[in-house]
């Protein structure tokens, strides 16, 4: 995910439940922080790489309801592009 923060607040509270979440699909954070383009350009400010035991339960984690009931929080707290 790339994404800029709008409310901090609001950001560290999605990050708590996102994570719950992540971890009950066996997601782990690989990377998070700011980004250094080393060629070309970039249109947010931060990333945070996620790594799942597979393509499936990556797609699980996204759609799980408990993801999905904080989406609209995301969008509160962060603009983002999840790739």
């Amino acid at each position: 995910a790339m994404f800029s923060p709008l409310d901090p607040d609001k950001l560290s509270e999605h990050g708590a439940l996102a994570k719950e979440a992540l971890f009950s699909f066996g997601g782990e954070f690989l990377a998070r922080g700011g980004l250094l383009p080393l060629n070309g350009t970039i249109g947010y400010p931060k990333t945070a790489v996620i790594a799942f035991p597979s393509y499936e339960a990556a797609l699980g984690w996204y759609w799980s309801p408990a993801y999905q009931a904080i989406i609209g929080l995301r969008n509160e707290a962060m603009d983002s592009q999840f790739l």
